[in-house]
Parts: structure tokens; sequence; C-alpha cells
């Protein structure tokens, strides 16, 4: 069935991620192998329907029990980072991957509280803007939420594994880049996401959640 950019849902998902052993492990490999970490996934996504609407999506993940050199894949299309919706011209996204130093606090409470506390007047100004500058504007303003996240989790001893962000457009020979798997790695992990046609969830996971922007 042909896809239609103008009507039909798609999801943005990762699909896997893997932790990388660094040459610190590698030194102590006999003991980091049997060690385990508490890696997480926060993801940020705003499409040209949410500045009208003022909100963004929200999801968090957390693969406790993981081993550094283990890749972590996930059941069905993956990790949900943007909807199933049809995002208009674009949607820019934001994907932060963590280890977490801590089980004693409830981390979706914490990363709700830290969204809500330094949300960007920025992405309340951008609905008038053109459309070219428009996407440019909300990856920016979304890097910059994410850098802000980013050193807060770091205050609470989190340490930052890889961050990437990025704009899929509508008004392109393949739309949205539907249908392609990307990978961004750095030298502590590796992921890689892919975006689909898809109209429902299935179930597999959490969804994302909707903020609005005060």
């Amino acid at each position: 069935m042909t896809f239609n950019a103008q009507t039909d849902k798609i999801a943005i998902t990762i699909p896997s991620f893997s932790i990388k052993k660094t040459a610190d492990h590698i030194l102590l490999e006999e003991v980091s192998d049997l060690l385990t970490i508490q890696p997480y996934l926060v993801t940020l996504a705003i499409d040209s329907n949410g500045i009208t609407q003022k909100s963004l999506e929200f999801n968090l993940a957390e693969y406790p029990n993981t081993h550094r050199g283990d890749t972590v894949i996930m059941l069905g299309d993956g990790h949900l980072v943007y909807g199933p919706e049809n995002p208009g011209e674009f949607v820019a996204i934001s994907v932060l991957l963590m280890e977490s130093d801590s089980n004693a606090r409830d981390l979706g409470e914490t990363l709700s509280e830290i969204v809500l506390q330094t949300q960007s007047n920025e992405f309340l100004d951008l609905a008038n803007a053109a459309l070219n500058v428009q996407a440019q504007m909300v990856t920016k303003s979304l890097s910059t939420l994410t850098q802000v996240i980013t050193n807060r989790l770091k205050n609470e001893k989190d340490d930052f594994l890889l961050n990437t962000s990025g704009t899929f457009l509508r008004d392109m020979s393949t739309p949205y880049g539907i249908n392609r798997q990307i990978t961004r790695n750095n030298d502590l992990a590796e992921l890689s996401f892919k975006v689909i046609p898809l109209n429902t969830p299935n179930g597999q996971g959490a969804t994302p959640k909707k903020i609005t922007l005060q």
C-alpha cells in the first residue's frame, strides 16, 4: 500500500542499542563482565501540530541488569520515540541514553519534573515562523532542553552515554525518511532508530506522554 504523507500515521522507534566496553573496562574485563549497569532512554519529540497545540511527547524506558558489551533488542517495533501520529510538515526528536547511578528514586517522576521546570519559551514563539526556519529552531530548542536535562541528571550522579537529535520532513522525496533505519554511535554506546508507518502501538512498551508547554 502506498504511503500517504498527508494522512497516514508514522512512528519513530528505537529497535536496539548497545553499551560498548570502554578502555577502562577492558583493563578490568573479567570483573566488568560480571557487573551490571542500569541504562535508560529519555526521548523527546515535537511535530508541527505540537507547536500549534503547545505540547511535546516524552518517553522513558529503563533497562536494568545490562552488561557492558550487551546489545539490548526491543520487543515488537521498539521503544516509541514518537507516534503513531501524522506529524504534519515535520517532526523533531532528541534521544538521550544515560546510565543510572541509583535505584532509589522514581526516575520517571524526576524526569517529568525536570522537563516541566526547564521548558524553553522558544517553543511557544515558533507557530508563525517559516517552515524551513521553524524546523531548525525546534530541533535547536529540543537539543537545548536535552542538554539541560543531561546536566540535571549528571547532578544526580548519572552518567552520560549518548545523545542524538534530528528533524524528519514531510515534503521530501522520501517523506520523513520512511522505512529507513539510522545508526548513531560514539565511544560509549550505539543506538539505531527507524521511521515506520504505524497506525496503533503494539502494546509491548510505554507510549509517549504529552507534556503541555506552559
